[in-house]
């Protein structure tokens, strides 16, 4: 089945760059931890802490411990993908969830999306199917929500609906 609707991991990036971006996440944490364990190693090696041996060993062990944490997160970030969608109105990424759903509760799946009713949508039984599945992007601090139903043809989910956009207005989600 030859659909011209666009998955939701390209539409949200086609709605501009003053919309979603993708972005990294920062350096600092991983290189800040790195600074810590090597300045606490670094003060391992000093004359007046050689003469406490427990403080000296405690401050190394530590050190080392924080140094390879940072390393760590500094290749995680560096290596990772190319990142992740970041709402520009509102500074904050986006987080990613996928809920799945048997395939004959696809109409009521697609009337809750529709509506925005995510709270009725949580609600609904999803059994063991997999036949139908929502993705949302969702901001925390405004509730801002890209959302987009996926119908499962043999081996591959397609788009069943164009993604949609909500934003909170006091309780109720409505269309942006």
């Amino acid at each position: 089945m030859e659909t011209n609707i666009k998955h939701i991991d390209e539409a949200i990036y086609g709605l501009g760059a003053d919309k979603v971006i993708k972005k990294k996440r920062s350096l600092m944490p991983g290189l800040l931890t790195l600074i810590v364990g090597g300045a606490m190693v670094a003060v391992t090696l000093m004359p007046s802490i050689k003469d406490t041996e427990n403080l000296s060993f405690g401050l190394l062990f530590m050190g080392a411990i924080f140094a390879i944490t940072g390393l760590v997160l500094l290749v995680l970030v560096l290596a990772g993908s190319g990142g992740r969608p970041y709402y520009v109105p509102t500074k904050e990424f986006l987080k990613r969830t996928e809920m799945y759903y048997d395939g004959q509760l696809l109409g009521k799946v697609r009337e809750c999306v529709c509506k925005g009713d995510f709270a009725r949508l949580a609600e609904i039984d999803g059994g063991m199917g997999t036949g139908v599945m929502v993705v949302m992007y969702r901001g925390k601090k405004t509730g801002t929500t890209f959302c987009q139903v996926f119908d499962y043809i043999p081996h591959n989910y397609e788009p069943a609906d164009e993604m949609l956009a909500f934003g909170k207005n006091g309780s109720d989600y409505v269309l942006v």
